[in-house]
């Protein structure tokens, strides 16, 4: 009496399936009562490989027109359906909580074919908040952070200038947005100019995103930004440069910063408001060695 081993019911199988263009290891495992490892090794040492996928099914290409592909993808983008663009007036269901909102509730997004994202704003952001809260969310929260203010410099100042203007009770921050038929009670302080920090409208994160306004560009005062410079140097971790800055700008009516503006505060015989000995010291020992090596 002969014993049935797992190779000749695999043989077998091969037998009846002879016709078959492919070959499913993990089904043949079942069947035979092994593994699928096992089942592979088998039909190795027996020289088939209808088993094995093929190359084109692991790059993942396009069934159209052979291009290289996401895994979830089923087409290209120049083959695969594209969506008409949404329009102002109509509904759509946002992916994340299936409810139908008007267009305005959507983020724009160039990565989406139809202009917009598919989630709305309040799941958005409610996502955003879930990610903040974690170590990576964090981490990616405070190295963006760093990475504006040291690109734009200005903007920094413009707002904190805007918050101690709120504490101080020379801004009043309403308790809407400004923009008509909104009532969003959640405001914040949007900039049209930055070199008038002061100057501002507030706007909901939907409208301040949206407005139109053009914001006039910087150009910054290399005088001021190596004066800043110099300071943080000397007196690590203060902000007592932007605090100087801001005497002189009030004292001299909004003046620009520079050589002669520096040299009349100095010598100045009479006390300016937020100036002390400090300042004078450090402008004195800027101007004759920053600004000398300069010339």
């Amino acid at each position: 009496m002969t014993s049935v081993t797992t190779k000749s019911r695999i043989q077998e199988y091969l037998s009846s399936h002879s016709d078959s263009p492919t070959l499913n290891a993990s089904e043949i495992g079942r069947k035979v009562g092994t593994s699928r490892q096992r089942v592979c090794q088998i039909l190795e040492d027996l020289g088939e490989d209808r088993h094995k996928r093929s190359v084109k099914a692991l790059q993942h290409v396009c069934p159209v027109c052979d291009k290289k592909i996401s895994r979830n993808a089923k087409h290209c983008k120049e083959h695969s359906i594209v969506r008409q663009d949404r329009q102002e007036g109509f509904n759509y269901m946002c992916r994340s909580c299936h409810q139908y909102k008007p267009l305005e509730l959507f983020a724009k997004s160039a990565r989406h074919f139809s202009g917009y994202e598919t989630r709305c704003l309040d799941c958005k952001a409610e996502w955003q908040r879930r990610y903040n809260r974690t170590r990576k969310g964090k981490e990616s929260h405070l190295k963006a952070n760093r990475k504006s203010a040291q690109k734009h410099p200005e903007r920094i100042r413009a707002y904190y200038q805007v918050y101690k203007a709120v504490r101080r009770g020379d801004l009043i921050k309403p308790s809407v947005c400004e923009e008509r038929n909104c009532s969003n009670t959640t405001v914040r302080a949007t900039h049209v100019d930055y070199h008038r920090p002061l100057a501002v409208r507030w706007l909901c994160a939907l409208h301040a995103k949206r407005n139109t306004s053009v914001r006039s560009g910087h150009i910054p005062n290399q005088l001021e930004e190596q004066f800043r410079d110099y300071v943080f140097t000397q007196i690590d971790h203060t902000n007592s440069a932007t605090r100087w800055i801001n005497a002189l700008k009030n004292h001299f009516n909004g003046a620009e910063i520079s050589y002669s503006l520096l040299l009349d505060a100095i010598n100045s015989s009479y006390p300016i408001p937020g100036l002390g000995r400090q300042f004078r010291i450090k402008a004195r020992h800027f101007l004759d060695n920053v600004i000398k090596s300069l010339d």
